[in-house]
């Protein structure tokens, strides 16, 4: 039989892989309105690599309507790499015969992010971190920062003698701007966090066929131009909450589609989601 801690291996795997095939990811989260505190965190790949941020971008393409279509990686954005959909949007602008196209198309092209684990120190759970989403622009601020504090010896990333940051945010829509200093008082962070980071590797490994050929077509029909071959066969997607862009926010659901290349754990197959939860919940008491 099963030790109990094998079997809470067993049951954390298959639960992760019944979420990676439904495309539920964890959410990132944006500074809200007005000023937020935040603490920077280290890398999530260990003491061998130092990197604590990642690039990633998403295209939202919406019709002439202001409708929203289709939502899809970037990986031009993400990963350096040639992107269809990026291809696919400038050859329908080229193609495109009215100024109400060809600003869609425009809209539809990846705005870049910078993605970092770092504790809400006056959100609701300030241990915890989570995935803060920035602009390029907001975080060269942060860099400038770091910058600022390094040249005086100080590693705004370490746990003990590190500093927190206040990010203000004002404006909406394409006016939001965002400013970062460094904050008054810093504290120190327990080195549990460590054991929370978000594996951001992992959280940006969302190509994926489907999603792909949706974002295609969504660009084709925007444009008017044929449908990828293959469009019409791709299955369809539970659809999700939408965490886009802040001129997106408080739009409605869409389909997002992301891999589902995480294998699930042996023996476990007919195993619910309600009853992972619940079996969680007794070993855990």
């Amino acid at each position: 039989m099963a030790s109990v801690k094998e079997l809470m291996e067993m049951v954390r795997n298959k639960k992760q892989a019944i979420q990676a095939q439904s495309g539920r990811r964890a959410s990132t989260v944006k500074p809200q309105p007005g000023k937020s505190k935040w603490r920077i965190l280290p890398g999530w790949r260990g003491e061998t690599d130092p990197t604590f941020y990642k690039d990633f971008g998403q295209h939202f393409v919406k019709g002439v309507d202001g409708t929203l279509k289709a939502v899809y990686m970037c990986v031009e954005k993400t990963f350096g790499k040639i992107c269809p959909v990026c291809e696919s949007i400038n050859a329908g602008i080229a193609e495109a015969s009215s100024d109400e196209v060809i600003n869609a198309l425009k809209e539809a092209k990846a705005k870049g992010r910078v993605l970092v684990n770092a504790l809400h120190l006056d959100g609701e759970d300030p241990s915890t971190p989570v995935i803060l989403d920035l602009t390029p622009g907001t975080f060269e601020k942060v860099l400038e920062v770091m910058e600022q504090y390094g040249e005086e010896g100080v590693n705004m990333l370490d746990l003990d003698g590190g500093i927190d940051i206040v990010i203000n945010r004002t404006g909406k829509g394409i006016n939001t701007e965002y400013s970062v200093m460094a904050a008054v008082k810093s504290g120190s962070v327990d080195k549990s966090v460590l054991k929370k980071l978000n594996n951001l590797d992992d959280y940006v490994a969302q190509e994926y066929e489907e999603g792909r050929v949706k974002a295609l077509s969504a660009v084709s029909a925007v444009a008017g131009l044929p449908a990828p071959a293959g469009a019409a066969d791709t299955p369809r997607t539970p659809a999700l909450g939408l965490d886009g862009d802040d001129a997106l926010a408080g739009e409605f659901v869409v389909e997002i589609v992301t891999p589902s290349a995480t294998p699930s754990a042996p023996s476990m197959d007919e195993v619910s989601e309600d009853d992972l939860d619940a079996l969680l919940g007794e070993l855990g008491s």
